[in-house]
């Protein structure tokens, strides 16, 4: 007996049904098979919601990722089924690629995510239900001897009186139009660090006890003995604390922390002579936060130890662009160089996350963005950029044109995974960058594709259709945005500039068609009468 047994009572339900139950089955034998099984059980219930949902497209993509990262899933699903997910996705992916890491615990979280996305699908789609709520005790091993322990007999009364169950229920569900609300998770501090936070570290490459240390001492706080305990606090491979984790309850605001993680900040300033990094989490919701240069801002997760020193490097090494950096720049039309040092002054003066330019078709917005990237490189803004485009054409061409133009880049399409691992910019299109998420890992299974993986992310053809296809990169990668478009104006779509972590408003640099035929840059279009035969 499982927790999935009510699944088997919908045959449409069979392609992922005994995926399910073979999880649950084995949690007590071996949590990281647990946590693989469960990662396939909702990969296949997804795809089966593509299948049959008028409300999702077709379509090719097959990676869970891609799948539950759609906007279209997202409505349907509902935000706190696309989270469960998630974090499926992520204990399935660690499990599958460094079995030890996963804990029973975390396979079990799996499991009753699991089950409140399966009972969604289930009040959604069918009439089953299942007869009571979650229960933890079956997932002992001993709790399949028991049931053995039934006759045929017994085993046949009781599903009769089961099924006898089931109808009466739904019965009364069409008679009151009710639907049985999906249990809640509510987690201590101390469960939402071992089962949400610690995944999250070691998805992004941290290892408990070696580069990453929780309940870190630290003398010279206000309490009674003058000694407090950071969450965690990760560091350099010389051991140098680098960073602070500042963890609250997951039904709790991870603003509540913000003074705690200030004074051990603070503590570990006056031990170290290092400003550390500071990250907020509830284990659902993660902030990052240079306390002493800007506010907080929401990431998808922790840096890596790699984006950690690389970021730290270049925050230590940055300066303002000067002319001469301005001069440099391999583009020669002066609107060029005005959207270059429009852009340049967005970035490093003002510190905005998203800027916006607007260039008419046939003026050059990509080169442009080429040379402002190869400019925010020179003075140590950004060194891994990714390049969005529409498709893979426009993705070689650009590709092409930077790697003619700059030469010193080493650059790589995301599709070409050994060259992509050591890429400074990688290009892809909005459609395959959220396919590709997942494969691109290290000789040891961690995924590239971290919150601190890039510096710049640029945008070539920036409008709702295109940014939708991929909206969990803007919300994941803790990067700047630079957005092109050959729309007149500013920003003003709010849906937008929601999908893009900003505000409306103008763009930070505009040079319109007219502007381009006035200063003679393109030609003007001619209008020509063509009459058709169609209806004729």
């Amino acid at each position: 007996m499982t927790n999935f047994d009510f699944l088997f009572g919908e045959k449409k339900f069979s392609c992922f049904s005994g995926a399910a139950a073979a999880a649950e089955k084995i949690c007590g034998i071996d949590a990281a098979a647990c946590a693989v099984n469960a990662r396939r059980a909702a990969e296949l219930a997804v795809k089966w919601m593509y299948e049959n949902d008028r409300a999702l497209p077709k379509t090719k993509r097959d990676q869970l990722a891609a799948l539950t990262g759609a906007s279209e899933f997202r409505q349907v699903a509902g935000a706190a089924n696309v989270r469960a997910l998630d974090y499926i996705r992520r204990v399935g992916n660690n499990a599958a690629h460094n079995p030890d890491m996963v804990t029973k615990e975390q396979a079990e979280l799996s499991l009753k995510n699991l089950y409140d996305f399966t009972f969604f699908m289930a009040k959604k789609y069918s009439k089953v239900r299942p007869i009571g709520a979650y229960d933890k005790s079956l997932l002992d091993p001993e709790a399949e001897l028991v049931t053995e322990a039934f006759s045929q007999q017994d085993i046949r009364e009781l599903l009769a009186e089961n099924r006898a169950m089931k109808r009466m229920l739904a019965n009364l569900r069409r008679e009151k139009d009710e639907e049985i609300p999906a249990a809640r998770t509510s987690l201590s501090e101390a469960d939402t660090r071992r089962l949400y936070t610690e995944t999250a570290l070691a998805h992004a490459g941290w290892r408990i006890g070696v580069n990453c240390f929780a309940e870190y001492p630290l003398r010279g706080l206000p309490t009674q003995n003058g000694v407090g305990y950071a969450d965690y606090v990760l560091c350099n491979p010389d051991g140098t604390p680098v960073a602070l984790i500042e963890s609250q309850a997951v039904d709790e605001d991870v603003a509540l922390g913000r003074q705690q993680a200030k004074l051990y900040a603070d503590a570990l300033e006056k031990k170290t002579g290092i400003r550390p990094v500071i990250f907020l989490t509830n284990g659902l919701e993660t902030r990052v936060w240079f306390d002493s240069e800007s506010p907080e801002r929401p990431i998808g997760g922790f840096y890596s130890p790699s984006d950690l020193i690389r970021i730290r490097s270049l925050r230590h090494k940055r300066r303002l662009p000067e002319d001469a950096d301005y001069e440099a720049s391999k583009v020669r039309r002066p609107y060029q160089l005005q959207a270059i040092r429009a852009a340049a002054d967005a970035f490093c003066r003002r510190k905005e996350r998203t800027v916006f330019l607007s260039m008419a078709p046939g003026t050059g917005k990509t080169r442009t963005a080429l040379a402002a990237a190869d400019l925010l490189r020179r003075c140590s803004w950004a060194e891994h950029v990714l390049f969005l485009c529409e498709n893979d054409l426009l993705c070689r061409q650009a590709q092409h044109e930077f790697t003619s133009a700059f030469p010193g880049w080493r650059t790589a399409a995301i599709t070409d995974h050994a060259d992509a691992a050591e890429a400074e910019i990688i290009f892809a299109t909005f459609e395959n960058l959220p396919v590709e998420a997942d494969e691109l890992t290290d000789k040891n299974g961690m995924s590239l594709l971290t919150a601190g993986r890039f510096d710049l992310i640029i945008c070539d053809e920036t409008d709702r259709r295109t940014v939708l296809q991929c909206q969990d990169a803007f919300h994941t990668f803790d990067a700047p945005v630079l957005a092109l478009s050959s729309a007149p104006g500013g920003m003003t779509d709010p849906l937008l500039c929601d999908l893009l972590n900003t505000t409306p408003g103008q763009a930070a640099f505009s040079y319109s068609y007219d502007d381009a035929v006035r200063d003679g840059w393109i030609a003007a279009f001619t209008a020509a009468d063509v009459r058709l035969s169609l209806l004729s």
